[in-house]
């Protein structure tokens, strides 16, 4: 997606409330033999280098569904874009928005490696990306050298905001996004086409930390302390026919107790309970190719996730 009044790539932004995050350094990629991170589920796992390690990023969309609206209209333009899905793919089935369970939360993917190429590397095998790079990574390119991957050189930058200061994520006191934080995100938008589907890509460039909710208070106070109501207050019972006398009335007021004639019919309230279902993080995509995506109006240019498991055991399962 495109800026057609500068005609480079649009930047859009997007703030919203985290819900969890792979780590942020090595994704679901661990060695053989190393425990998992906080947050890798074991299915997810991946002890290759390959396109199937990714970075997975989710915002909590439960009560704010702007990222899932947005979307959905770039998407609409860009299905009334002449050429664009000449085979007349559906759209892929997931994170489609379609349906009201699965859209509690907004899961954002990007790769932990990247592709080695002449762009990327120069002779002699060196790389260089802008980050400091985690062990595991150097260990897994070491390791597997016939799989032609380096650290991806556009992994999104992570940062914190405060004080009117933009820092470094890794040197704050809290390394790592959490539930709960609210997190401004820049972001690239794309549309990707294969031989079974179609859907948008997001390529987020940055993450900042620019706030917390509120915590939940929980009070110590011992509630027997404070001093009790008197008789003289008149409680509600079971019963009462009460009326309001006034918009500036604090509470119902009592008119007359009719408890022997009451009818004991009651109505009957019934509370759904909510039942949080965490989605499988969606690793298993087919490679996408450079080829692949599409470029709404878009010039010639070269540009330059927490889950509820706990700790997980050392990583014996070989893919």
């Amino acid at each position: 997606v495109c800026d057609t009044v500068t005609g480079k790539v649009a930047v859009l932004v997007h703030a919203g409330i985290w819900k969890w995050t792979t780590d942020l350094e090595t994704g679901n990629f661990v060695p053989y033999g190393e425990e998992a991170p906080e947050g890798v589920p074991d299915g997810q796992i991946q002890d290759e280098p390959s396109f199937k390690c990714k970075f997975s990023y989710a915002f909590d969309t439960s009560r704010d569904t702007s990222i899932w609206d947005n979307i959905k209209i770039f998407e609409d333009h860009v299905c009334r874009q002449p050429g664009f899905n000449k085979g007349n793919r559906p759209r892929r089935p997931w994170q489609n928005g379609r349906s009201s369970t699965n859209r509690d939360k907004y899961i954002i993917n990007t790769r932990v490696f990247a592709n080695r190429s002449a762009f990327n590397t120069k002779e002699g095998g060196e790389y260089k990306v802008p980050y400091e790079v985690h062990p595991w990574l150097k260990e897994g390119i070491t390791r597997f050298p016939e799989a032609h991957q380096i650290p991806n050189p556009d992994r999104p930058k992570y940062f914190e905001f405060t004080e009117n200061r933009i820092s470094s994520l890794a040197d704050s006191n809290e390394p790592t996004f959490k539930q709960g934080d609210i997190i401004w995100m820049t972001f690239k938008l794309g549309f990707v086409v294969t031989g079974g589907y179609w859907w948008p890509e997001i390529i987020p460039i940055e993450f900042v930390r620019v706030g917390k909710l509120p915590e939940q208070i929980h009070s110590k106070a011992d509630h027997s302390l404070f001093p009790s109501v008197d008789e003289s207050f008149n409680l509600l019972c079971a019963g009462d026919i009460v009326e309001f006398t006034d918009d500036h009335s604090p509470r119902p007021v009592k008119r007359i107790r009719l408890h022997d004639s009451y009818n004991q019919e009651e109505d009957s309230y019934r509370r759904k309970g909510h039942v949080e279902k965490e989605e499988d993080i969606n690793m298993n995509d087919e490679p996408v190719l450079d080829d692949d995506y599409v470029h709404v109006d878009a010039p010639e240019t070269n540009s330059k996730n927490r889950l509820r498991s706990g700790r997980g055991g050392k990583n014996t399962n070989r893919s």
